[in-house]
């Protein structure tokens, strides 16, 4: 009987451990992590600025952001976020083929274990 009391309370514990973590964390301030572009014209290049906010209770600091390809850049400042406070990414895209496209970008922070994915997608348009 006495087992069955430390397993539960085990299992307590372990999920308000989950929960804590839940809530210190990186909250963008975009409804979803992607962003359509919509219908686009070939040729010229078409900037996002994805915004969020630290939540956590440590200062933050993007350590890099990969992509999928070369039409996808992004860029920040090498700045630390405090606590509380709200950081950006400038994700620009330059349309190289016509068509319908879909680009991951994933965004690392020296504090956090797993990388956020931000998504950018659109259809280009022929000349």
């Amino acid at each position: 009987m006495m087992n069955k009391y430390l397993f539960i309370s085990f299992l307590y514990l372990c999920g308000m451990q989950h929960i804590a973590l839940a809530q210190e964390s990186v909250i963008w301030t975009d409804s979803t992590l992607t962003f359509d572009y919509g219908d686009i014209d070939y040729g010229p290049v078409y900037p996002h600025e994805f915004v969020f906010f630290n939540n956590t209770s440590d200062t933050l600091s993007i350590e890099t952001i990969r992509v999928d390809c070369g039409c996808t850049v992004p860029d920040w400042e090498n700045i630390s976020i405090p606590p509380k406070t709200y950081g950006s990414i400038l994700v620009t895209y330059n349309p190289k083929r016509h068509g319908y496209f879909s680009e991951k970008v994933r965004v690392f922070f020296r504090e956090l274990k797993k990388p956020e994915i931000l998504k950018v997608s659109g259809f280009v348009f022929k000349e």
